[in-house]
């Protein structure tokens, strides 16, 4: 093996830190990838493309397994421990000056303005998933068995595989009464491939293609509390107005109270889609032995996930509604306003059935370069994009007309319909890049380490307690041991870290201090601080034939 090539090594070593310069403040990856539980990739901060790993080469190019011989088979484990921690602060001063003024001209009862959730904290309690049958599940942490098989018949140059992995999860749950769950006290995004078809060719002695078809299931779970914006009640006041002759900025119809602050229902949601199809396409190329370029691309899709609901309303918000129907005035008030086709909540207490969800999954690309710098030492860069644009609005559909919706599409007519709500996510396309170096200590053990600086794909004025996620970075390393010729074992351990500061008015998707957003915006005119924190322990073992 030739290392001695300086001016070839020249340009690479330029290409390379022109690679890192050049990506530096990009965009970067939201949560693909960290689930998929292939040890060799996390350890090497998934800079894989042009040095793919084993059978996981379906998910992260299908062109490296052509370099898979005769039979092997490979089980997996992955455990995952995710923590979620929300500081909130306090409210604007504009806000806290317009709640000492009104309160001070005795326009509102004490107690109008009380926000459980100013100066407190929030944390996840543990892992949520959705599993296909099962529903949403409660885990302390992730634990998931995956893998797959491959075989390239003797003296052939194509190899067929398959494999188990979940290329994307995300989910937790907090505690009953915990701040954070008026944007979700338990939430799971789940996507487990369960059969991947793939096939890889080497083209020449230099050149493989491959290609995967993905077979996959695709889940999402919701339980969350709903707060009033604040819009709401300037809408319900003058209905108070006429009705009640209560010149308040709250409503009270003699029936119920609702504060802008004030919890007014519960919504909980399943729904599923048990065939999702995209498909891997990827090249490798190894003009000499010490140097390797690989490219691949993941498609997207666009899934309706079908499941059932149920809102369950606070009392308050059914005397409020209720009592405006039972009312002679009104109930006439009422049915002009429905004769016009804006009807008002009717003051339900329960409202339940099925539920559709709009939900894209993004397609990715990947080029990486892998050079063996020395016989012992190697070093992968990949420069990677994930189209999270296609994560513009969260559509669920609902079989019926909802309380909570009929409201919200007087105010927010582009956020809600009668049957449908539109929760804004607005993410950003991304791009962002990794490295790892894996050094071969001896014939039978290679040490690797591995970064990737993850900034986020949520724009600051987007940013939710649903998916606090901000700028973070991933810190892995791990280990290969080849037990004897046909057994061998990765093991990796990684850390990831984001945080982020959120401050009152910045974001219109939770804290914003314009009362036109009524869906949907909770901790409104509330400062809160984000930090995420997950350990990630990958184990393989592999076996040849």
């Amino acid at each position: 093996m030739d290392y001695r090539t300086p001016k070839i090594v020249s340009y690479l070593y330029l290409f390379t830190m022109t690679l890192l310069v050049f990506t530096e403040n990009v965009d970067a990856a939201l949560v693909e990838n960290l689930t998929v539980g292939n040890a060799k990739a996390l350890a090497l901060g998934h800079a894989v493309t042009a040095d793919p790993p084993g059978i996981d080469s379906v998910h992260f190019n299908p062109a490296g397994l052509a370099r898979l011989k005769g039979q092997q088979t490979e089980v997996k484990l992955i455990v995952g421990s995710f923590d979620i921690g929300v500081e909130f602060g306090e409210h604007d001063p504009i806000v806290e000056q317009f709640f000492e003024d009104t309160y001070a001209a005795d326009a509102v009862p004490p107690g109008t303005f009380d926000d459980e959730v100013v100066n407190t904290s929030s944390n996840t309690s543990g892992a949520a998933f959705v599993l296909p049958g099962t529903g949403l599940v409660r885990l302390p942490v992730v634990i998931a068995p995956l893998g797959g098989i491959s075989y390239q018949p003797p003296g052939s140059n194509v190899t067929f595989a398959t494999n188990v992995y979940s290329p994307t999860a995300a989910g937790y749950y907090r505690d009953d009464g915990d701040p954070g769950r008026f944007m979700g006290e338990e939430v799971s995004f789940s996507r487990i491939t369960y059969f991947s078809p793939s096939v890889a060719m080497q083209v020449t002695d230099t050149l493989s293609l491959g290609a995967s078809l993905i077979f996959s299931y695709q889940g999402i779970g919701i339980g969350l509390d709903l707060r009033v914006p604040n819009v709401g009640l300037v809408f319900a006041e003058g209905l108070a107005k006429a009705i009640c002759e209560q010149d308040v900025p709250a409503i009270n119809f003699c029936g119920g109270h609702v504060g802008p602050y004030t919890e007014v229902s519960s919504l909980s949601l399943e729904a599923e889609k048990l065939l999702s199809t995209t498909f891997n396409i990827g090249l490798l190329w190894q003009p000499t032995l010490w140097l390797s370029v690989g490219m691949v691309y993941q498609s997207g899709t666009s899934d309706t996930l079908e499941g059932a609901y149920k809102i369950e309303y606070d009392d308050e918000w059914v005397g409020v509604w209720s009592q405006l129907r039972a009312d002679n005035a009104g109930s006439k008030l009422t049915g002009l306003v429905d004769a016009l086709g804006y009807p008002l909540p009717y003051g339900e207490k329960i409202e339940k059935g099925d539920v559709e969800i709009e939900l894209p999954s993004p397609a990715h690309f990947s080029l990486g370069v892998s050079v063996q710098l020395t016989p012992r030492l190697k070093v992968n860069v990949d420069y990677k994009m994930s189209d999270w644009e296609v994560w513009q609005d969260l559509e669920i559909s609902f079989d019926q007309d909802i309380d909570f919706l009929q409201l919200a599409r007087l105010v927010q007519p582009s956020a809600a319909e009668l049957r449908v709500l539109r929760m804004p996510m607005r993410f950003e396309n991304v791009w962002n890049w990794g490295i790892g170096i894996e050094y071969q200590y001896s014939d039978e053990l290679a040490v690797r380490f591995g970064y990737e600086p993850r900034p986020s794909s949520i724009p600051s004025n987007k940013q939710t307690v649903l998916l606090p996620v901000g700028d973070g970075d991933l810190y892995a390393t791990g280990f290969s041991y080849k037990v004897d010729n046909t057994h061998e074992v990765d093991f990796s351990i990684a850390y990831f870290h984001a945080e982020r500061s959120t401050a009152a008015g910045e974001s219109d998707t939770s804290n914003s201090l314009n009362q036109y957003f009524f869906i949907y915006n909770p901790y409104m005119g509330t400062d809160y601080d984000s930090e995420v924190n997950a350990f990630i322990l990958a184990l393989s073992y592999r076996r040849y034939f």
